[in-house]
């Protein structure tokens, strides 16, 4: 990274810096969307931008040291604070040891990836990772769990040790322990049963259809009125997927995608419009651009879910008869947009469709329109 020398004693000053003692060679480590292999000389990482990070690996400045019997980093408040508090104070001892953070663009890389990665996690803060991740603020693809799992009574080689929400190679029946250390508390969203309690037959046949009742409850209930908390969730359930590789990531995303493409009477409200609605498709926007061409095609997309939920997204927003709402031209803009991008990068014709859909939703009106049947 080439940069001048002014410039980089700012950053140094500034940014933060994360040390790694003992690191192994070879070792793929990454930080958000950048990873390397390690080299002899690695110690760390320097001009860390503040914000949400994501460590991976098969302003303060933060200390950690591998631990060979674990495959493992002890973090800052497993080691001896008297050993802490020297490497922080010869900080710049270890300068030329540390790898930095990748802030200017390159011919192979013309949008910086901090840039990519402030798109992919605007709205996640400190309150939903201290409200999301486990105990011991670490995942893993193997190990991690949430309510999309099922954990057995006996967990192999998860235990905790010295009450310092450790993993040891012994075996544990614990398991609420367990969980505390390895669930992701997702919040629950029930998308089969998006209806009011005791509701009539109608009702039940709308609200399943239409998942704006659901929304708003969540809102109201889960996510205490911060449309933005909703929409870190769906941030942080990708980013887990796409970097963690933990598929309940996956699962949850989807539920949150579903739940807010297919919220139809939400849009008559003017408020979520502007907002929620409006942020969601940034949100989804630069999501997609960090998926591959073949998108559609693979498992992250199984059974055409996204092609599903894009199309009624559109519909939605643009039918004219959605709920009697108000015109907003900014978000039938960022729409269009939205759409053109989708059917370049993809190679799909989405207008074509969505006039589909509008098509067939004509023809499933009146004697063949889904009907709940009212419970026995």
């Amino acid at each position: 990274m080439n940069i001048d020398q002014e410039t980089a004693k700012r950053l140094l000053a500034n940014g933060a810096i994360m040390l790694l003692m003992d690191f192994p060679v070879d070792l793929s480590f990454g930080i958000d969307l950048n990873e390397w292999q390690t080299g002899p000389r690695f110690k760390g990482l320097k001009l860390i931008p503040p914000g949400f990070h994501f460590i991976h690996y098969r302003s303060v400045i933060y200390v950690g040291q591998w631990n060979t019997s674990d495959e493992d980093i002890t973090t800052e408040s497993d080691l001896d604070p008297d050993h802490v508090a020297r490497l922080k104070y010869n900080i710049l001892e270890f300068e030329a040891n540390l790898g930095a953070y990748p802030l200017i663009p390159h011919p192979q890389q013309p949008v910086p990836t901090f840039q990519k990665w402030l798109r992919l996690t605007n709205f996640i803060n400190e309150q939903l990772v201290n409200k999301l991740l486990p105990n011991s603020k670490k995942v893993s693809s193997l190990v991690s769990s949430s309510r999309f799992s099922e954990l057995d009574g006996t967990i192999q080689g998860i235990n905790i040790k010295n009450n310092n929400n450790r993993f040891s190679e012994r075996e544990t029946t614990d398991s609420t322990a367990v969980q505390n250390i390895i669930e992701i508390k997702f919040s629950v969203i029930d998308l089969k049963h998006s209806f009011p309690e005791n509701s009539a037959p109608e009702q039940r046949t709308k609200y399943w259809l239409d998942k704006s009742y659901l929304l708003k409850n969540l809102l109201k209930y889960t996510w205490k009125g911060d449309y933005k908390a909703l929409l870190g969730e769906l941030q942080f359930s990708f980013v887990l997927f796409l970097v963690g590789q933990v598929y309940d990531g996956l699962e949850q995303w989807k539920s949150i995608v579903k739940l807010l493409c297919t919220s139809k009477e939400a849009l008559a409200d003017t408020s979520l419009v502007s907002s929620l609605f409006f942020d969601f498709i940034s949100c989804l926007y630069a999501q997609l651009e960090e998926c591959p061409d073949d998108f559609f095609v693979d498992a992250l997309s199984s059974s055409n879910f996204l092609r599903e939920a894009i199309v009624d997204l559109v519909c939605n927003i643009r039918d004219p008869d959605t709920c009697d709402r108000v015109p907003n031209p900014q978000l039938e803009q960022k729409l269009s947009l939205f759409v053109n991008f989708v059917s370049e990068r993809f190679k799909w014709d989405l207008e074509k469709a969505v006039h589909e859909k509008w098509a067939f939703d004509e023809n499933e009106e009146g004697e063949f329109a889904p009907v709940i049947a009212e419970e026995i």
